[in-house]
């Protein structure tokens, strides 16, 4: 659009392309923020997001080759599950900056979703081209490790795993796929102590708010700080990723034969929120999934 425009007129258009893109990228982090304390969608979410769709497309539309347009549209059609366009989306702005690594991790994550291993073998690429570049790159490390878990590689994925809790102890994540990979390994007593260090460091991980910045990694410029602790504010009780790793540890209890206990640490989570909302509102079907 900018073509054979004047220099003033340019400069007036990418202030507005500019404005499109900055209220979509709010939009968006808003929802994330918000998935991330409920650890679901809603109908209302769903409707942001293509709020920030539009929005972003207004912008391209004045500026049609700008890279954090391009790649912000990929994040929110990657959260629309349209997935091919996302993949789209951050092809084209890795051929405008190859080394975009934001971009790669994306466009791994698209590969992964559409699965096959020459997929999964190009993701993995693309993911450790990341770590080579950066090797503190929390995100494309903690997906490397979700992929070699997937592969049934337990030793490698425990092996970033380790990794990963020497540079953010308080993660919680981390410690459930470690936890996995040491059930796998049918080492069930050292996964009951991981969930257990996890269930004991989560206050901490719940008032770290670059959490929220972990999750939003991949969306150029890490919102500020204030920003983050404005929308990273729950209820410890009612928090998804706590009533799991209840749910874990219940679940190692009684492949161990310690029933007792995990009844007791079922007792825990009963009352929450989440555990209501869990399998169709059936706390029954919860208890029953413990004990297979």
């Amino acid at each position: 659009m900018m073509g054979k425009l004047d220099q003033h007129t340019k400069n007036t258009l990418k202030i507005q392309a500019e404005t499109h893109f900055i209220k979509a990228k709010e939009i968006y982090i808003k929802v994330r923020a918000t998935i991330i304390r409920s650890g679901i969608y809603t109908i209302k979410e769903f409707e942001l997001l293509k709020q920030a769709l539009h929005e972003v497309n207004l912008g391209l539309k004045i500026w049609k080759n700008h890279i954090y347009g391009i790649n912000l549209k990929g994040c929110i059609n990657l959260d629309l599950n349209n997935t091919k366009e996302a993949k789209k989306n951050f092809e084209e702005a890795l051929t405008i900056n190859p080394n975009l690594n934001n971009a790669r991790y994306n466009l791994a994550l698209c590969l992964i979703l559409e699965e096959g291993k020459d997929k999964e073998k190009e993701a993995l690429s693309l993911l450790a081209k990341n770590v080579r570049e950066k090797p503190d790159d929390f995100v494309s490390l903690y997906m490397l490790a979700k992929i070699y878990f997937k592969k049934g590689e337990y030793d490698t994925s425990k092996n970033i795993y380790e990794r990963l809790l020497k540079m953010h102890e308080n993660y919680v994540p981390i410690y459930i796929i470690k936890e996995k990979c040491e059930e796998k390994e049918g080492n069930l007593k050292k996964a009951l102590k991981t969930i257990e260090k996890a269930i004991k460091i989560f206050p901490n991980y719940k008032n770290d708010y670059s959490v929220l910045g972990y999750a939003l990694e991949y969306v150029p410029n890490e919102p500020e700080l204030n920003f983050k602790k404005k929308y990273y504010k729950e209820n410890i009780e009612n928090f998804p990723k706590l009533i799991e790793l209840y749910f874990l540890k219940a679940c190692i209890l009684r492949k161990l034969g310690k029933e007792k206990r995990a009844e007791k640490t079922l007792e825990k989570i009963k009352d929450t929120l989440v555990f209501k909302k869990l399998e169709g509102n059936s706390q029954d079907s919860f208890v029953e999934d413990i004990k297979e």
